[in-house]
């Protein structure tokens, strides 16, 4: 991916220029393909994207009795390409047969040292070798101690076998962070063959490519199509940008281009807006400040705050939540307009919702507001004990598509929103005015 830092602003304006028309016949050409093939259509969407549902995945791949019907295919193929050195013959087909994979696999608490008790990714046990997988799919800090304390327990199980090794895979390839092992034992542990650090996404892509040239199974093929893009989902947004750069797409954001040059430059960036957290950054400080100006000219009080409820925060990339706390009529609860984070509330992507807080409740008045809210204009309410909220439809749902940028780039949508956050108040009054006296909030 290229990285845009030190550049000046003309490349830039030159190659939306150039990009305008060519993305355009693309989106076309893209559009008419799914209609045919619907390749971005994939079950796995429906789950968490995270290191563990892929580690389950992968684990009942690897399991020579699972549901796929292959055997030890995908346990051969992922063996073979950990230790490469290594005939495949050298893994009797009984051996495979009888492995053992433990996803999650329990690390007891070590009573000469110490040493806390943890959770290995993934453990295989095949005959008389044994593969640790750790995964960093993406982005996972490392736990002080943790890859230090995973090769002293393989070291304290090696009589078992003849070969063990632990597989670190990172999400750039990058080994452990000096907190999780020292250099020098990293090193040393690399020189003696006991650990390898690869990058999870090209790993897992080489090995499931492999497995699906001699899948029997066409269901099979097509779930393993699924999952390396399943896996491929990550952040790509690598492009970085100067503060000209962001000044100058931050005026391009906030204009209203009349005519057309601009608004092909605009519509050029909007298309490729996902690659950039800086488009991003801009495109939500862009929403945000018309948020805002409409709460100031209905004389709203508001505030902007992360989850934690600090203030002075503005809706960032970087921020995992975003929040216009709105006053109400009364003193302790509000109204908010949030930004989630992917893989919340059931959502795959980041989007809006509108919330009010009931925080501060005991039980019997939390269960009345909830039952009250169901049955108002608010709707089915959340998980969350402390909020009521409603997600915010119709285009807002995934807020890195080009055609929400563009929503959230109209004033209009900023009205929109305040008007439904005006109505989300006054429903909150009326049931608090419903209320047995003594209910408070």
């Amino acid at each position: 991916m290229a990285n845009w830092t030190g550049m000046s602003i003309d490349p830039l304006w030159d190659l939306l220029d150039f990009l305008a028309e060519p993305l355009r016949k693309a989106h076309d050409e893209k559009v008419c393909e799914n209609k045919r093939t619907a390749k971005s259509f994939s079950a796995l969407a429906y789950f968490e994207n995270d290191e563990t549902k892929q580690t389950e995945i992968i684990a009942s791949l690897l399991s020579p009795s699972g549901r796929h019907d292959q055997g030890s295919l995908f346990l051969r193929h992922l063996l073979t390409n950990v230790w490469p050195s290594i005939h495949a013959n050298a893994w009797s087909d009984k051996d495979l047969q009888r492995a053992r994979v433990y996803p999650n696999h329990y690390i007891p608490f070590d009573t000469e040292t110490g040493e806390r008790a943890r959770f290995i990714d993934l453990w295989i046990q095949v005959g008389d070798f044994c593969l640790a997988m750790e995964s960093k799919a993406k982005g996972a800090a490392d736990q002080p101690g943790q890859i230090a304390a995973y090769l002293q327990y393989m070291e304290r199980t090696r009589s078992a076998f003849r070969n063990y090794k632990l597989l670190y895979l990172s999400h750039d390839g990058e080994k452990p962070c000096k907190d999780s092992i020292l250099p020098d034992e990293w090193d040393k542990a690399c020189h003696d063959g006991v650990v390898e650090v690869q990058p999870y996404t090209s790993f897992v892509r080489r090995w499931l490519t492999t497995c699906k040239e001699e899948c029997g199974a066409e269901r099979i093929r097509f779930f393993i199509d699924d999952l390396i893009a399943f896996v491929d989902t990550e952040d790509r947004r690598t492009i970085s940008m100067t503060p000209e750069m962001n000044s100058t797409v931050r005026s391009l954001l906030c204009s209203q281009p009349a005519d057309s040059p601009l608004k092909a430059r605009r519509n050029a960036l909007l298309s490729i807006w996902e690659l950039s957290d800086g488009i991003f950054d801009e495109l939500l400080n862009t929403f945000q400040s018309n948020l805002c100006a409409r709460l100031s000219q209905m004389q709203l009080k508001y505030k902007i705050a992360d989850w934690d409820g600090k203030e002075d925060h503005a809706w960032g990339m970087n921020q995992e939540w975003g929040r216009i706390q709105i006053s109400g009529e009364h003193r302790s609860t509000y109204a908010a307009i949030q930004r989630c984070p992917p893989n919340s509330h059931r959502n795959q992507w980041p989007h809006l919702i509108i919330g009010i807080s009931i925080e501060g409740l005991d039980k019997g008045e939390l269960r009345r507001w909830r039952d009250r809210a169901r049955l108002s204009s608010l709707g089915a309410g959340t998980g969350d004990p402390y909020w009521v909220w409603q997600e915010i439809p119709e285009g807002f749902e995934d807020l890195r598509s080009k055609d929400t940028a563009i929503r959230l780039l109209d004033p209009k949508s900023a009205d929109d929103i305040i008007v439904r956050v005006r109505d989300v108040l006054e429903t909150l009054v009326e049931i608090a005015r419903s209320m047995e006296p003594g209910a408070r909030i």
